[in-house]
């Protein structure tokens, strides 16, 4: 044996007499521990909850969706989508409009009829709309709309044009310019009105496409605007208004129907589902290092995407955006057959919950701040094929036995 070899050999003989004079050895589980039995704590251990005590699905209004970086318009399977926008024209009512055009940017296009366009015509809507509440059944919180999708006049066509998506080919953006009748604009200019609510609907072909919100790029002026080229009464000087939406909104109806035995989650139509399981199997002192939901996708629609996201609560009623989620969203295709949910901070949380005599639950919604209309349905816990199933499959740890009472 070479020098360069002795000296790391005898170094770490000297360690391994030097650890052994200084420690009691204990197997526990085929591992050398340096400790005592019962110092440390178990081996991760595994639970598995085949029945939750209690599985129900709760249906609501739709959330908003105002708050989007995308905006929608189109027709897609069984989902209509009419997009609604704002803009402030702060013109004189004695301001002559000469003309007027409606400029969007649209990002990506989607036709299950190859060579058929999409047609998008433009109302002006009765009445503004709150972007943080407006929904297909009403404007803002308490006040329906008189026709679902929107009051308008649809004699009263303001513009139209035709979209085919061929442009998208060769670019990452596309601007869609619809010319808008300057007569019913000068109309609106004089009656003294500066808020225009516009909505964009569509044709009946089977194709839609999503633009740039305006909280999307906030520092850019590439989002929904619309330019006026106007004149004073009396002058014979144009000038013109460039203004962006100031605010801007998906309204999304679902004309399908539903399989009533599953339990569905949703953002259109809206839905939760709340899971109530007995932890009480758990040791007292037990933590959670790993907590899955498996669940069988009997189903899933949606218009762009559909992400599902987990909550916990302490009372079954509908969870409004604002609770903080306890779960990264998870995606849902069209071909998903399973999903396997991370629900470990959930589980965490309803064991806080559950020590307080609190009924608990762990709740799968929508991702509404992604979604824009879609749902899940999945196989309820009392599906006649128990592999349907939905399980929870926990991973726990005990504490160490010399620390407990």
């Amino acid at each position: 044996m070479s020098g360069s070899k002795i000296v790391p050999f005898v170094l770490a003989v000297f360690i391994a007499l030097l650890v052994g004079s200084c420690s009691e050895e204990t197997v526990s589980g085929g591992g050398t521990l340096l400790v005592p039995d019962g110092s440390l704590g178990t081996l991760p251990q595994q639970l598995v909850l085949n029945q939750p005590l209690e599985a129900a699905a709760l249906a609501s209004e739709p959330l908003n969706r105002g708050a989007q970086g995308r905006i929608y318009v189109g027709n897609r399977d069984k989902f209509r989508i009419h997009c609604l926008l704002s803009f402030l024209v702060p013109l004189p009512s004695n301001a002559q409009v000469v003309s007027a055009t409606l400029r969007l940017f649209i990002v990506s296009y989607e036709n299950y009829n190859p060579g058929v366009p999409l047609d998008i015509n433009v109302y002006q809507l009765d009445r503004d709309f709150e972007e943080l509440e407006v929904t297909w059944n009403q404007s803002a919180d308490g006040q329906p709309w008189a026709t679902p999708g929107g009051d308008y006049s649809p004699g009263a066509l303001l513009g139209s044009s035709r979209f085919a998506g061929t442009e998208l080919v060769s670019a990452l953006v596309d601007t869609m310019v619809i010319r808008l009748d300057s007569l019913a604009l000068d109309e609106f200019v004089q009656s003294g009105q500066t808020v225009l609510p516009l909505a964009l609907v569509p044709a009946d072909q089977d194709a839609w496409f999503s633009m740039i919100g305006r909280e999307l790029n906030p520092d850019s002026p590439v989002a929904s605007q619309i330019d006026i080229v106007y004149r004073i009464s009396g002058s014979t000087t144009n000038a013109a208004l460039e203004r962006r939406a100031k605010g801007d909104a998906t309204i999304t109806s679902f004309t399908g129907s539903l399989n009533p035995d599953m339990l569905t989650v949703g953002e259109e139509p809206s839905s939760q589902v709340f899971l109530k399981y007995d932890l009480s199997q758990l040791p007292a002192d037990a933590t959670i290092n790993k907590a899955h939901l498996h669940i069988s996708v009997y189903e899933a629609a949606y218009v762009d995407t559909f992400q599902v996201i987990v909550f916990a609560t302490d009372g079954k009623e509908f969870v409004e955006q604002e609770l903080t989620a306890v779960s990264a969203s998870q995606g849902v295709g069209f071909d998903t057959d399973s999903l396997a949910l991370d629900v470990t901070l959930g589980v965490q949380r309803v064991l806080v919950l559950d020590s307080t005599g609190t009924d608990y639950y762990l709740v799968l919604g929508s991702n509404t701040g992604v979604n824009v209309g879609g749902f899940m349905q999945f196989y309820p816990p009392d599906w006649p094929e128990e592999r349907y199933r939905p399980v929870l499959e926990l991973i726990y740890t005990d504490a160490p036995a010399d620390a407990k009472p």
